[in-house]
């Protein structure tokens, strides 16, 4: 498995970004409109505050793949990461 490093002022979660990492990243850090069960799920991965980051990762990422398949949809558009998982 590659490693990636984490610039120092990273290695722990929650950090804060300078004004340059905000601009890059936009619209991606304003979540929207997202359910609330979206939200809840995806803070679940934060086992404590601070935390390491690394480690929190690597959480999100088996969490995700243990939930997560390929399923096959007819219907046309997108919808929502909620509606996604009530299909189950």
């Amino acid at each position: 498995m590659p490693t990636f490093p984490i610039v120092a002022s990273a290695h722990s979660y929650p950090f804060d970004l300078d004004a340059d990492e905000v601009v890059d990243l936009g619209a991606m850090r304003n979540p929207g409109h997202a359910e609330a069960s979206v939200k809840s799920w995806a803070l679940a991965f934060i086992r404590s505050t601070p935390t390491d980051t690394l480690s929190l990762l690597k959480d999100i990422n088996v969490g995700v793949l243990t939930v997560t398949a390929y399923r096959p949809r007819d219907e046309e558009g997108t919808q929502s990461a909620a509606r996604s998982a009530a299909v189950d």
